[in-house]
C-alpha cells in the first residue's frame, strides 16, 4: 500500500508502481516501499495507492483474478465516486468494506496536513486497517456514486455489494439506462458529474464493448483521464472499428483543449524488457516487467495519427498492430 507526497502532479502519476501479480513488484521508487518477490502469493487482496488525500487507486490482486483491475476512488465535497467494482464479487473481495473504511478514514483525518495524512495512511495500511475494520455505512458523511467504464463483467462483478448500501447510487450498466443517467444522446456525448467542489467531464466513447457502454472520465482537478479499456497498456480489443476510431478522435480532440496529466486505464497486459515490448498472455498472473499504468498524450496522439491514416488499419495489416505502449486487437476475444 503506497502513498505519494511532496512531489509534482506529473511526478506523482509517473511514480505508480504495483505488485506484478502473485510473485512480486515491477520496480522500486523513492516514494513507496515495495514488497520483494514472493512466489507464495501472500499479498493482500487489493493494493491501495494514495495519489492524494482525495484520490486513491486500487488494484485487485492478480492472485485472485488474472485481470488485476485498477479501480479509482475520487472524493468531492459532497460525493465520493468509485470507478468500476472489479472482476470479483462481494464474496471474493470485500470491496464495499474497503471503500467504506477509506471514506471514513479520509473524513476523520480532514484536519491533518498533507504530510501527516500520508503518514497516518501508511500506518493504517501497514496494520491492514482498511481490510480488517468494519465501519457502519450509516456513519458515512458523503454520498457514494458507483460508475463504470463499461459493462463487461470484469468491471461490474462487485456491484451487488453496493446495491443495499445507504446513501449509495450504482449507475445502471445497460446502454439505455446509462445514457439516461448521464444525459447522453447521439448528438450530446459529453456531460458532467459534480462531486461538490470537483467535477468530472464524462465522454461517451464506444468501440470496445459491443453494447456501446464505454465512457471516459476527465478529472478537472488532477487533469487525468480514466479510460477504462479504451486506452491502456495492454490489448485494445475492438468490437466496432468505426466507433473505436471516432472515440479515439473524440478523445484526441478533447485533449487539444484540456490539460492532460495522464491517461489511466483499467489493466496492464504488456511489459518491457530492454527496448522490447512484451505481451503477457490472457490469464497471466505474474508480470515481472510491467509497463507503467500511465499513458501519455504522445501515446494517444500516435494512436490517433495511425487510425486517421487508413480506412481500416487492423484489417489492412492483417491482424494486430503492436505499439510501444499498447496493442491494437481486431476482435473482442481474449
Amino acid at each position: 500500500i503506497h502513498s505519494a507526497v511532496g512531489i509534482s502532479e506529473m511526478e506523482r502519476v509517473e511514480s505508480f508502481s504495483f505488485h506484478a501479480g502473485c510473485c512480486g513488484n515491477t520496480k522500486q521508487t523513492d516514494d513507496m516501499k515495495v514488497t520483494p518477490n514472493d512466489h507464495e502469493c501472500a499479498y493482500d487482496p487489493i493494493e491501495i495507492f494514495c495519489y492524494t488525500r482525495d484520490t486513491f487507486i486500487l488494484r485487485t490482486s492478480k492472485c485472485l483474478h488474472y485481470e488485476g483491475n485498477f479501480l479509482y476512488l475520487l472524493f468531492g465535497d459532497n460525493t465520493v465516486l468509485l470507478h468500476d467494482t472489479s472482476a470479483l464479487d462481494k464474496d471474493a473481495l470485500p470491496l464495499p468494506q474497503i471503500v467504506e473504511n477509506l471514506i471514513c478514514f479520509v473524513h476523520s483525518n480532514e484536519s491533518l496536513s498533507e504530510q501527516a495524512f500520508h503518514t497516518k495512511f501508511h500506518n493504517a495500511s501497514m496494520s491492514r486497517q482498511f481490510l480488517n475494520e468494519s465501519i457502519k455505512p450509516e456513519e458515512r458523511q458523503k454520498e457514494l456514486l458507483v460508475v463504470h467504464s463499461h459493462c463487461h463483467s470484469d468491471h461490474i462483478a462487485g456491484d451487488s455489494g453496493f446495491y443495499e448500501k445507504p446513501r449509495t447510487t450504482v449507475v445502471p450498466t445497460g446502454l439505455k439506462e446509462m445514457k439516461q443517467f448521464y444525459g447522453f444522446t447521439e448528438d450530446e456525448t459529453q456531460r458532467y458529474v459534480d462531486l461538490g467542489g470537483r467535477s468530472l467531464e464524462v465522454l461517451w466513447t464506444p468501440g470496445h464493448e459491443p453494447n456501446r457502454t464505454d465512457i471516459c472520465f476527465y478529472d478537472n482537478k488532477h487533469k487525468f483521464v480514466l479510460t477504462g479499456d479504451l486506452l491502456y497498456p495492454g490489448r485494445l480489443y475492438i468490437s466496432n472499428f468505426q466507433d473505436f476510431r471516432e472515440s479515439i478522435h473524440k478523445l484526441w480532440a478533447f485533449s487539444q483543449n484540456h490539460d492532460i496529466s495522464a491517461y489511466l486505464g483499467s489493466h496492464i497486459e504488456i511489459g518491457t524488457e530492454g527496448k522490447r515490448t512484451v505481451e503477457y498472455p490472457c490469464g497471466t498472473r505474474y508480470q515481472p516487467h510491467e509497463h507503467p499504468l500511465t499513458l501519455s498524450s504522445k501515446d494517444l496522439s500516435d494512436l490517433y495519427q495511425f487510425l486517421n491514416g487508413t480506412e481500416n488499419p487492423v484489417t489492412e495489416l492483417n491482424g494486430r498492430v503492436i505499439f510501444d505502449s499498447f496493442i491494437l486487437h481486431p476482435n473482442n476475444i481474449c
